[in-house]
């Protein structure tokens, strides 16, 4: 699935200023985008614009066909549910619930990421995908969330937004805690899942070193106004 972003403009009232404004952004099948800014410069809105959790002013962002700013607030969330994964900052996992039901959770809400895993099943594909990410220990899948390490909770949503093969996989800083050797192991194993499963990757942060990896890398400043 490509993404196309054209003529677009967003701010946060009517009749302000626009924040963001991109005349045109193209994202390729497979590809992995970096964007790159200091914090408060409007990253994580352009991303809640791709996931269609804000809406342009102006313009439209069409992903294979579908311009997604045209949705209706539910068809929205089920676009999102259906197509795209997210590793949030704060990673947002739910205490109450264990390691595998907190990455088998994004399957409730989307009957055909469901069917992508029903072969193997929910739970041996939420395993294979927690294994694949360094966390092999049987006895800690059955963990509650607030039982892990950092680096381990950081896993888990990793697993959360690769589970049921996503087209798109966003993420908004998760490495930011890290450092620097922990950072390029944990984005070798990103970048290795996110190939399996045939998902770009749009990644920001503020950290331009990260951006060395990626294939593109894209500065929010040329969105600015």
């Amino acid at each position: 699935m490509s993404i196309e972003i054209s003529g677009l403009e967003y701010s946060w009232h009517e009749h302000e200023d626009p924040i963001l404004k991109i005349d045109e952004l193209k994202i390729g099948p497979n590809e992995k985008i970096f964007i790159r800014g200091p914090s408060g410069s409007g990253k994580t809105t352009l991303l809640g614009l791709l996931g269609g959790v804000l809406t342009p002013q102006k313009g439209s962002i069409n992903a294979e066909g579908t311009v997604i700013n045209q949705l209706g607030g539910s068809e929205r969330d089920r676009f999102r549910a259906d197509h795209i994964g997210f590793i949030f900052q704060m990673f947002n996992l739910l205490p109450y619930l264990n390691v595998v039901e907190n990455v088998s959770l994004a399957l409730r809400f989307s009957p055909r990421k469901k069917a992508k895993v029903s072969t193997h099943g929910v739970e041996q594909e939420a395993k294979r995908l927690l294994g694949a990410l360094g966390l092999t220990d049987p006895s800690l899948h059955r963990k509650l969330i607030s039982s892990l390490s950092v680096g381990q909770q950081q896993r888990v949503a990793v697993a959360r937004a690769l589970i049921g093969s996503p087209e798109v996989v966003i993420a908004d800083e998760p490495t930011s805690a890290l450092d620097a050797d922990t950072r390029k192991a944990f984005l070798d194993l990103l970048f290795q899942e996110c190939d399996k499963a045939g998902s770009k990757l749009i990644y920001v942060s503020h950290d331009k070193e990260v951006g060395e990896h990626f294939d593109r890398c894209i500065s929010i400043d040329q969105f600015k106004p």
